[in-house]
């Protein structure tokens, strides 16, 4: 593992769990001092300087275009949600994009049933897809990258990921749209936020759901992180209200250390960013990961456990680090 990801994530810092009906999230702290200066997906539009707009008139299911006329880099999350133009898209990958550039970024459609103008432009959704939608992403987009240096995910398989996430939560959408799942459960989501409060200084967010990691998202500064704190909870507490929680039973403190020391023993194979630096992808057993680099800073991280039924050899990072502490699996 390259040594800047390594010593990072060795660095991350756990803060007190904030614990309801079977979610804890821990708030990550790092003591690692951020250099780069850049903002927010939401930030960059709600100023008149950067817009998200579809690549032809035509529109292509799979890339959009966006121009940043303003003078910080942006920063896209994987998984975060553009909602408007022809139909909602999310993105496949994590991208820091340049100041005055002008950028194709990879997609997913997350709403299968339209392909029509609701706008010229792209605003933020206020909705990024759940941990088990990102970890599914993540799998594919690596494939994608191994065979042919592409940012592709499987749209097949994000659309199957809308439709399991609409029938668990009971909610029916006209055009099958990811929005509209988080729209129709945003009542339940907020009253559950309350329990979760930022942090000062917090920089990212761990998350267990009854006896099982989720995962984790941790950018390199707190202003940012402050900005994307509602919708990432709203994100992993998604996923873990289409769980049906239960109390959890085991030390979940130890989970969530035991996840971070697993994430340094992952496999490492590094790609020409998107945007600015350099993309890392990891896998290991159970857990799949990525991260975003520029002039040696680490800009953001995420992590997601993979669970039996997905994988094979999943919860490795749960033999190896929690049973020899006497926990039953």
């Amino acid at each position: 593992m390259y040594d800047v990801v390594a010593q990072y994530l060795m660095s991350i810092e756990l803060g007190e769990p904030q614990e309801t009906q079977g979610v804890a999230v821990f708030p990550l702290f790092a003591p690692a001092k951020p250099r780069l200066e850049y903002v927010a997906l939401k930030t960059a539009l709600d100023s008149s300087s950067f817009a998200v707009s579809e690549l032809t008139a035509a529109g292509v299911v799979g890339d959009l275009r966006v121009r940043n006329g303003g003078s910080s880099p942006v920063l896209l999350l994987d998984g975060e949600e553009l909602a408007g133009a022809k139909q909602n898209r999310v993105l496949n990958t994590t991208i820091l994009v340049g100041a005055h550039t002008e950028t194709i970024i990879p997609v997913s459609c997350t709403e299968q049933g339209r392909w029509s103008y609701v706008s010229s432009s792209f605003q933020e959704s206020h909705s990024v897809a759940p941990p088990r939608m990102r970890r599914a992403t993540q799998r594919t987009v690596s494939a994608s990258l191994a065979r042919e240096r592409t940012f592709r995910a499987d749209q097949g398989e994000v659309w199957a990921g809308v439709q399991r996430m609409a029938a668990d939560a009971g909610v029916h959408s006209e055009t099958g749209a990811m929005r509209d799942v988080f729209q129709a459960r945003m009542s339940d989501l907020d009253a559950l936020l309350l329990h979760f409060p930022l942090q000062p200084g917090q920089r990212g967010l761990l998350a267990t759901a009854s006896d099982s990691v989720l995962g984790f998202d941790l950018v390199s500064r707190s202003d940012v992180y402050a900005v994307l704190h509602t919708k990432l909870v709203r994100s992993y507490v998604m996923d873990g209200l289409l769980a049906n929680m239960k109390p959890a039973i085991r030390a979940v403190g130890e989970l969530a250390k035991g996840f971070l020391l697993a994430t340094s023993s992952t496999e490492e194979k590094r790609y020409k960013s998107v945007g600015h630096g350099y993309d890392y992808r990891y896998a290991g057993e159970g857990i799949v990961g990525s991260a975003i680099t520029f002039r040696s800073e680490i800009v953001h991280t995420a992590f997601f456990a993979v669970p039996r039924d997905e994988s094979s050899a999943s919860h490795g990072y749960l033999r190896s680090h929690v049973h020899r502490r006497g926990f039953r699996l």
